[in-house]
C-alpha cells in the first residue's frame, strides 16, 4: 500500500513540477494566491476520460494536494482548477465500497509496477494504464496537519508549447520461470542431504561427502553441473567417462548406483548436481589406485597411493574447459601403463583366437612311479617320448635332471615348485592364461600404486622379469638382469631414492638371518662361521666367538663380513635407506645370473653388472675403471651428484619393447591376489 501511495504522490508532484514550468499569469483582483496545502481526501478513484474504464474505488485515506488559482495545464485526462478545486476533480468520482483500485494515465503511456508477479492479469485495453494489486483493508492514517504557507509565484513569463509526453518504452517481459530458477543457487539442506546419501552408496566416499560439502560452501551453493533443464554439456562428458570406465581398466559397476539415482525421474537439481560430483570424486580416486590398499594383497607392498583431495579435484574440473579430459588425466600416464591399455583395447576388439595351448600347472611334487595328469604335457615340452599311461618313470626324471642343470636348480629329477616354475608354471585357477585382459588389468592396477611422476632419471626393477633399466631423460640408458628374494624371503615392493654407494662394503647380516640361519650353527660350533670370512662384533668391537653364550644372546651382539672377494655384497652397493633394509649390490655367485629364474636372494637385488650401473647413476667423471680402482681398499662412501628416484616393482604382464605383450610367472603370488580382490 506505501508503494501505491508513493505512485499517486509521484504523479501529482509531477503535474506540480510540470505546471510550475508553465506561464503563469498573476491572480486578478480577489483571487486566493497560489498555494499547495496536504489534506486527506476521502476513497477516490481515478479513471481516464476518455477510456471508458468504469471507476474503481481506492479504500484507503490518500492526501490531496490541491492548486489553487493555476491555471489547466492541459495534460489529457487530468484537470488542475484555481480556487479550490482539487487535482483531476472533473474526472473523480468517489465509490468507498469498491474492493480495489484502478487508475489510467495518459493514453499511449504504460507504467507498469516493477514488483508485480509476471503473471498479473492485466487490463483489456493496455494503451494507457496502471495495474494494482488488490489492496489489504485500509490502515487507519491520522492526517497530517495542513500546511497553509503560501508559495510566492515567480513574475510572468511567455508561455511555452507544452513538451509532447513521449511514449516510455514497453517493459520487458519477465525472464520464464526455469532461465530464473537456472540463476538460483542450490538449495543448501536439500543439496547436503543428497550429497551424505549419494556417498553412502560407495563406502569408501563417506569421508569425502563433507570436503564435497565444504566445496560448495566455498561457491555459496552455486551449480556446477545443472541447469534447470538437467545436466549441462561438461557434467554429461564426465557422466559419459565414468560409464566407459573399463577402457582404463576400472570398474564402470561402481558408479552404476550414482548415474541412476541421477537419472531417476524424481530426482532432484540437487541430487543431480551431488551426482556428479560425486562420481567425479569417486573416478579420480579409483584412477590413482583407490579400489584397494596394497598392504592387503602383501605386507611388503609399501607403496603409498597418493590418492588427490576431494577438494582439489572439483576445485579443479569446475574451473577446467573441458573438465572430462581433466578428470581422465588422473589415471597413470606412464607409458608402460599406456601400452597395456593399448593391448587391453586391442583384446576387446579382436576376433577371438584360437585356443591358447596347455601351460604346466603348479601341483603335489612328482617323483618316479607317482601317476599325474601333468605327466603327459610334461613329457611335451622335455621331448620325451609320449606313453600310455600318466607315471612318471625314470626317462622322465632323466630329463627333469637336464633341465634343472641348465637353469640352476637344485638337482633331484623331480618336478619341483622352482622346476615347474622354471617351465613357466601357472597357478591352477589360472587355467592355462584363459583371461589375458584380467592379468592385464591387474597389472594396469598396480602401475596406478607408483608416483605419478617416475623421475627422468630412476632405476626401475622388475621383480617377476628378473630385469633393472636405468632411465636417463626418460631413455633405456642401461638394461641388466638382477637376481630378487626368493618366495620365503621376498622382494619388497616400493619406491625410493638413492642417496649414495658404497664401495669395499661389509656385510652387516640381518638379524633374521642371523636368528634363523647362523644362530644355530654357532651354537654347535662358535667358530662355524669363520671358514666363510664371518666374524662376530660385541659393543662395537671384533669378539672371539668362543666368548659368546649363544644360548641367551642378545642384540649386542652382530656378526658381519669385512670387504673382500667373498663378501656377500660383492664390491659396491646402492644404498636407499628404507624401513626394509634392502638395497641393490654386488654379488661373489655372478654364475646364478644364467638362470632365466633368478629367485635366490634374502630380499636385497643382486645387480649383474653393478660398476655399470655405478657409472650410470654418477654421472660424468665416474668411469667404471675409476670406481673399480678403489677396490680393495676400506670401506668408502660415495654421495650421488642428485638423489635418484628408485623404483622395485611388481609386473607380470607388460609390453615390450618390440610391442608384444609378455608375461611372466607370479613369483610372489600378488598378481592372483589383486585379480581376486578385483574380482576378476
Amino acid at each position: 500500500m506505501l508503494a501505491r501511495f508513493a505512485s499517486i504522490l509521484i504523479l501529482a508532484m509531477g503535474c506540480a513540477a510540470f505546471a510550475q514550468a508553465q506561464t503563469v499569469p498573476a491572480p486578478a483582483a480577489g483571487e486566493k494566491p497560489f498555494e499547495i496545502r496536504l489534506e486527506p481526501l476521502p476513497d477516490v478513484t481515478i479513471a481516464d476520460q476518455d477510456s471508458g474504464i468504469p471507476p474503481v474505488s481506492h479504500v484507503s485515506p490518500v492526501t490531496d494536494i490541491a492548486l489553487p488559482g493555476l491555471p489547466d495545464i492541459g495534460i489529457p485526462g487530468v484537470e488542475i482548477e484555481r480556487g479550490e478545486r482539487r487535482l483531476g476533480e472533473s474526472a473523480l468520482a468517489v465509490a468507498p465500497d469498491q474492493p480495489a483500485q484502478t487508475a489510467t494515465a495518459a493514453p499511449d503511456v504504460t507504467i507498469g509496477n516493477p514488483l508485480a508477479p509476471p503473471d498479473l492479469p492485466q487490463p483489456d485495453n493496455p494503451s494507457a494504464h496502471i495495474a494494482m494489486m488488490p489492496d489489504r483493508p485500509a490502515a487507519k492514517v491520522d492526517p497530517a496537519p495542513r500546511d497553509t504557507a503560501s508559495v510566492p509565484v515567480p513574475a510572468a513569463k511567455p508561455a511555452a508549447q507544452p513538451i509532447p509526453a513521449q511514449p516510455l518504452p514497453a517493459a520487458s517481459s519477465p525472464a520464464p520461470a526455469n532461465d530464473l530458477f537456472a540463476q538460483d543457487q542450490l538449495v543448501k539442506e536439500l543439496l547436503d542431504r543428497a550429497i551424505g546419501e549419494l556417498a553412502d552408496l560407495q563406502p569408501q566416499l563417506r569421508g569425502q561427502a563433507q570436503a564435497i560439502r565444504d566445496f560448495y560452501e566455498t561457491r555459496n551453493h552455486t551449480a556446477v553441473w545443472t541447469t534447470s533443464a538437467g545436466l549441462n554439456p561438461k557434467a554429461q562428458a564426465l557422466v559419459s567417462l565414468a560409464r566407459r570406465a573399463d577402457e582404463h581398466g576400472l570398474d564402470p559397476g561402481r558408479f552404476r548406483s550414482l548415474i541412476d539415482a541421477m537419472t531417476a525421474r524424481d530426482s532432484s537439481r540437487e541430487k543431480q548436481e551431488a551426482a556428479v560430483s560425486v562420481i567425479a570424486v569417486l573416478y579420480a580416486r579409483d584412477a590413482r589406485g583407490g579400489r584397494i590398499n596394497p598392504l592387503t594383497v602383501s605386507r611388503l607392498i609399501t607403496s603409498p597411493l597418493t590418492l588427490p583431495e576431494t577438494s582439489l579435484v572439483l576445485a579443479a574440473l569446475a574451473s577446467a574447459a573441458n573438465p572430462a579430459v581433466a578428470l581422465e588425466a588422473y589415471n597413470p600416464t606412464h607409458p608402460g601403463y599406456s601400452t597395456l591399455r593399448s593391448k587391453l583395447a586391442e583384446l576387446r576388439t579382436a576376433t577371438p583366437a584360437a585356443p591358447v595351448a596347455p601351460r604346466l600347472t603348479f601341483g603335489k611334487m612328482l617323483t618316479v612311479g607317482m601317476s599325474d595328469a601333468r605327466v603327459p604335457l610334461l613329457r611335451e615340452m622335455l621331448g620325451v617320448p609320449a606313453s600310455d599311461t600318466e607315471v612318471f618313470d625314470a626317462a622322465l626324471s632323466v630329463a627333469v635332471r637336464n633341465i634343472q642343470r641348465e637353469r640352476g636348480l637344485k638337482i633331484n629329477g623331480r618336478l619341483d615348485r622352482a622346476t615347474t616354475a622354471a617351465l613357466g608354471g601357472v597357478d591352477q585357477d589360472a587355467g592355462a592364461n584363459r583371461n589375458p585382459a584380467a592379468d592385464i588389468i591387474a597389472n594396469m592396477e598396480r602401475w596406478r600404486w607408483l608416483p605419478t611422476q617416475l623421475g627422468e632419471d630412476h632405476v626401475f626393477v622388475n621383480i617377476p622379469d628378473f630385469s633393472l633399466v636405468f632411465m636417463r631423460n626418460g631413455v633405456a640408458d642401461l638394461k641388466t638382469r638382477v637376481i630378487v628374494g626368493k618366495t620365503e624371503t621376498q622382494t619388497p615392493v616400493f619406491s625410493h631414492r638413492m642417496q649414495f654407494l658404497v664401495i669395499n662394503p661389509y656385510w652387516n647380516v640381518p638379524p633374521s638371518i642371523a636368528l634363523k640361519e647362523m644362530l644355530p650353527q654357532l651354537q654347535k660350533n662358535p667358530y662355524a662361521l669363520q671358514a666363510k670370512g664371518l666374524e662376530v662384533v660385541s659393543r662395537g668391537k671384533v669378539v672371539d666367538p668362543a666368548t659368546v653364550d649363544w644360548s641367551a644372546v642378545g642384540r649386542t651382539v652382530a656378526i658381519r663380513q669385512p670387504p673382500g672377494e667373498r663378501n656377500a655384497l660383492g664390491h659396491v652397493k646402492f644404498m636407499f635407506p628404507n624401513e626394509h633394509a634392502v638395497y641393490l649390490h654386488d654379488t661373489p655367485s655372478r654364475g646364478l645370473f644364467v638362470n632365466e629364474r633368478r629367485a635366490f636372494s634374502h630380499g636385497c637385488v643382486r645387480v649383474q653388472d653393478p660398476f655399470r650401473l655405478a657409472e650410470a647413476v654418477m654421472g660424468a667423471g665416474w668411469s667404471s675403471g675409476r670406481l673399480r680402482s678403489m677396490v680393495g681398499g676400506p670401506e668408502r662412501q660415495v654421495k650421488l651428484p642428485a638423489e635418484l628416484p628408485v623404483h622395485l616393482a611388481y609386473f607380470t604382464t607388460f609390453v615390450d619393447d618390440a610391442g608384444s605383450l609378455q608375461t611372466r610367472e607370479d613369483l610372489y603370488g600378488h598378481n592372483r591376489k589383486v585379480k581376486a580382490l578385483l574380482g576378476l
